[in-house]
């Protein structure tokens, strides 16, 4: 197979050097098409070197033979593409369109036939049909660039002006995924690209404003929503930390509508840290620099996890079976006259010292328990 392979390259490379009017040229290329076992490989090139021999000749109707026998037993990207910019180039509009739909029907997960189909549509102003085009296109079950179709279909819409359907294709794609990219292009959108005037001259500039103020608000809830997402998922805190920095830059670069404060609140602590590097035999090798991540709750459910386990400990079942009163301390507190020198204690505080029963004897745990406090004269 690989000799055969290599013997046509060669024909071909061969035929590419003999004179255009040479007659013998169509004959070596079509002996040539004979010669391959298209069904187990093939070569785009011969079958376009064909076509356009065709061409030259001003045979329209041979080269669109041709390519259509190469679609048939053989179909490649690059036939498919080459015909169908040929029928463009003739304006031929109607061809174009069965052509992409043979593309697709021959690989619908093909991204790029998609959009440039949707895009021949709506060059010839056909925006229904575009729009059809790409809905057929994000309802695929297997593409092999999803995003570029969703992409393309939210610039279509935007440039169409179709705010609203743009919003929606943003909402739909986040059910889809919460990709990190897919946020800030929807908080772009919002906040930069959704102003839905009509550029009429009777437009007052407070109104230009409000729609402003609410396209900055909008822009918000969106970054609300994604933040929450965020920290219901622990493992994303690097895509967290980014998603604030878009936040803290878009609140920057508006002016007197930004406030910084809303972010700031939300800001993160960069940690470095150490980790010690074991290879498979179990030995340590050596360390390693990482870097993580404290948001405001984490350090705030730290010191709760302190005080959490303090109270736990206090509320233990604290009853006289379970201590062991180890002895009584009486304080008293007294001041020494100056006249007679003797002294005189007004407070007596009685406490009891006591350890919990059962504790070992490493434990330094001591309850203490005012007993009684009396108040004298002298």
């Amino acid at each position: 197979m690989r000799k055969q392979s290599g013997v046509y390259r060669c024909i071909i490379k061969k035929s590419e050097e003999i004179c255009i009017e040479n007659e013998s040229y169509d004959i070596l290329i079509r002996e040539c098409l004979k010669l391959i076992p298209h069904k187990k490989f093939s070569f785009s090139k011969i079958w376009l070197l064909a076509a356009k021999f065709e061409i030259r000749q001003l045979n329209l109707n041979g080269a669109r033979q041709i390519l259509g026998d190469a679609i048939g037993k053989a179909p490649k990207d690059k036939l498919l593409k080459k015909y169908i910019e040929i029928e463009l180039q003739l304006c031929n509009f109607d061809r174009c369109r069965k052509l992409y739909e043979k593309y697709l029907e021959w690989s619908p997960e093909n991204c790029y036939a998609w959009s440039k189909y949707a895009e021949l549509e709506r060059s010839l102003a056909e925006t229904d049909r575009a729009r059809a085009i790409f809905e057929l296109a994000i309802a695929q079950p297997a593409l092999d660039m999803p995003e570029l179709s969703w992409k393309a279909y939210i610039e279509f819409e935007k440039s169409e002006g179709e705010y609203e359907r743009t919003r929606a294709l943003n909402e739909r794609l986040l059910d889809r995924t919460k990709q990190l990219k897919v946020w800030i292009s929807y908080v772009k959108f919002e906040a930069f690209d959704s102003k839905e005037d009509d550029g009429g001259s009777d437009i007052s500039e407070d109104d230009v404003d409000e729609q402003k103020k609410q396209s900055i608000q909008r822009a918000r809830r969106i970054f609300e929503k994604a933040i929450n997402y965020y920290m219901s998922a622990p493992e994303l805190k690097e895509e967290r930390a980014m998603l604030l920095e878009e936040w803290l830059n878009m609140e920057s670069s508006i002016g007197e509508l930004g406030d910084a404060s809303l972010v700031q609140a939300k800001l993160l602590n960069k940690l470095k840290r150490r980790r010690q590097i074991v290879s498979d035999d179990g030995l340590a090798t050596g360390s390693e620099e990482l870097y993580d991540y404290l948001f405001p709750e984490e350090a705030q459910t730290t010191n709760l996890k302190i005080l959490e386990a303090a109270y736990k400990w206090k509320k233990k079942k604290i009853s006289a079976d379970n201590f062991q009163i180890l002895s009584k301390s009486k304080l008293e507190k007294c001041e020494k006259s100056t006249d007679t020198a003797n002294l005189n204690c007004t407070t007596k505080i009685v406490l009891n010292l006591a350890v919990p029963s059962g504790s070992s004897g490493g434990e330094a745990s001591i309850v203490t328990e005012v007993v009684e406090v009396e108040k004298n004269s002298t």
